[in-house]
């Protein structure tokens, strides 16, 4: 009796702790903005100036594993078919003691951005999940 009690309590004390067990690198919060603070935007915006230097895009990757690699593909909507304008790929290298990482993209153009439809998308690289995709307009 006693052994089935001690593993009634080690199964309820891992369900606890370890409430995620198998899902990793769960990418959330991913936001589009013009200015990055914390590695953060401090402001997700639906809307760009098409004179901004940068385009940011963060996320938070919640469960994060060291060395997992996160693509972000940013995307012109315009035309008959989408035009993928830049797609880059960073390997998350800290995560937080709340096992937490944010990564953080940016996309750049000397000239202004063409006014139009376009949006980012977040991916884990190892993940079996869809990107997170964020529309935003160029104006």
């Amino acid at each position: 009796m006693k052994k089935w009690t001690f593993a009634a309590i080690a199964v309820a004390a891992a369900t606890i702790w370890f409430p995620a067990c198998g899902a990793d690198n769960e990418l959330t919060d991913v936001e589009v903005c013009t200015g990055i603070s914390r590695d953060r935007c401090p402001e997700a915006m639906k809307e760009i100036p098409a004179d901004t230097p940068m385009i940011y895009t963060a996320g938070r990757l919640q469960h994060a594993v060291e060395d997992t690699r996160v693509t972000a593909a940013l995307i012109n909507q315009e035309g008959e078919e989408p035009l993928e304008l830049a797609t880059t790929t960073i390997t998350v290298e800290e995560v937080t003691s709340t096992g937490e990482a944010f990564p953080v993209f940016y996309f750049t153009s000397t000239e202004p951005w063409t006014r139009g439809s376009y949006r980012v998308e977040m991916k884990v690289e190892a993940a079996e999940s869809d990107p997170v995709v964020v529309e935003f307009e160029v104006r």
